[in-house]
């Protein structure tokens, strides 16, 4: 079974908030890498713009996998292959917002 860290934290009576809320809650704000690299006169480049201009590649795990004849499966189909199910975060907060306040 896959349970994500926010069901596993609602089974035993208690609330997870994300950082962003916890934050406004605190009267902080939450920047995030980008806007922060921005701020600063950085840049932030992810890894596929970064391999092509240092004239690398990037491969995927599902095309790393084809190549060595593994397969990848993400968590939802294997999930589903073994009967459980896999609630993301913003269904299981639908489920909880009548009953749990933030």
């Amino acid at each position: 079974m896959v349970i994500n860290e926010e069901r596993l934290a609602l089974q035993p009576g208690h609330m997870v908030i994300n950082e962003e809320r916890l934050a406004l809650q605190r009267g902080q704000t939450v920047i995030t890498e980008e806007r922060l690299a921005l701020q600063t006169g950085h840049m932030i480049i992810n890894e596929e713009p970064l391999a092509l201009q240092t004239g690398q590649t990037v491969i995927t795990e599902e095309r790393l996998s084809l190549q060595t004849g593994h397969i990848v499966i993400n968590e939802e189909r294997l999930a589903l292959q073994t009967g459980q199910t896999v609630i993301n975060e913003e269904r299981l907060a639908l489920q909880t917002l009548s009953t749990h306040k933030f």
